[in-house]
């Protein structure tokens, strides 16, 4: 007899779902911005060739995210972080054409382990670390920290703001990246997704004229977040500055080509924020800047789903990496809740 998952939580199990939604709305987002990365200009039409592509093809974001998350719901409470560098350390071997001996868990999708562009800061590091040998450190904030961090919300019960929990997401973004705005985007993004998972549950339940609509609650619960991490000195007065930034501006190409944590974040925040609960739109703002769409796209489109603004099954249907994003669903479906895994991991 197969033995029944323990129950998890009310807060467990929002966030558990918003992770399983989330992982769809980042991977549709990812395939629908990787056409566009590098380009000068994206049209409405472009977008929607995209769209109709037979093949949605995801990249470096979603194989890192996916690969984070199998570590995260498979860790001991204190092993979080080795876990999750050794899951980066498979992750890096497929991108150099190192097959595991035996294939098993994420391993047994190829979609996973084939080159995509990947983040060449993240390559670097973990270069050093498959080698054997202690990386040099690099003073980098580029995105590929923030593209896969996603999951690492789970880590934020029973409040987003936990200091345990902070300092895990900010050791996890420097098994490749050092700079600290990288593990501060990182803190923000998380706590950030967490806090509207559960704000979004509160809205299903409750009267519609006394909860704010995701377009409002968005820059709401922003704002509640990075106030009370800028207080808690887990993230910097310019990481405030650039959150602020993607709350009020509405140009995606005036907050820079997202090459970078804080710029990504912002265009991510902006475009969350003007897609007023329709996945589409915030995609087509999303992916409208020379830069790095893939992930400024995917960013935005998890925090989309877990407002509930979900892609359409058609487009998560035809995502090449579903059957990846199915197994990761069934070990969140699966995973026991057990607090002491989130807070002993520090």
């Amino acid at each position: 007899m197969s033995r029944k998952p323990a129950a998890a939580s009310p807060a467990l199990a929002r966030s558990l779902a918003a992770v399983s939604r989330a992982l769809e709305g980042l991977a549709v987002g990812d395939a629908l911005g990787a056409d566009f990365e590098f380009r000068r200009e994206v049209c409405g039409d472009d977008l929607q060739q995209a769209v109709a592509s037979a093949t949605l093809s995801v990249t470096d974001d979603t194989q890192m995210t996916l690969f984070l998350a199998e570590a995260l719901l498979g860790a001991p409470a204190r092993r979080v972080q080795s876990a999750i560098e050794i899951a980066l350390l498979r992750w890096y071997r497929g991108q150099i054409g190192l097959a595991p001996q035996q294939r098993r868990g994420l391993t047994r999708f190829a979609v996973l382990t084939q080159r995509r562009a990947p983040a060449m800061t993240c390559m670097a590091s973990l270069h050093h670390r498959h080698l054997g040998r202690r990386r040099p450190a690099n003073a980098s904030r580029g995105t590929g920290s923030l593209m896969r961090c996603m999951p690492l919300l789970l880590l934020h019960e029973p409040t987003f703001c936990a200091q345990p929990a902070m300092s895990l997401v900010a050791s996890v973004a420097r098994i490749t990246h050092d700079h600290p705005l990288a593990a501060e985007a990182d803190c923000f993004y998380t706590a950030l997704v967490h806090a509207l998972a559960q704000a979004n549950a509160g809205r299903e339940g409750a009267a519609s004229e006394i909860v704010p609509s995701p377009a409002e609650a968005l820059p709401r619960m922003a704002r509640r977040v990075a106030g009370e991490l800028l207080a808690a000195k887990v993230i910097s007065p310019e990481l405030r500055q650039w959150i602020e930034h993607g709350l009020s501006i509405d140009e995606p190409r005036r907050l820079g080509g997202g090459w970078v944590a804080e710029e990504a974040l912002a265009i991510a925040l902006s475009a969350a924020r003007q897609a007023r609960g329709d996945f589409m739109r915030g995609m087509a703002i999303a992916v409208c800047h020379p830069g790095d769409s893939d992930t400024t796209a995917a960013l935005a489109g998890a925090l989309l789903a877990v407002q509930g603004a979900c892609p359409e099954a058609s487009l998560v249907a035809r995502l090449d990496a579903l059957p990846a994003i199915r197994y990761v669903q069934q070990l969140l479906a699966l995973w026991p809740a057990r607090p002491s895994r989130r807070s002993e991991s520090a």
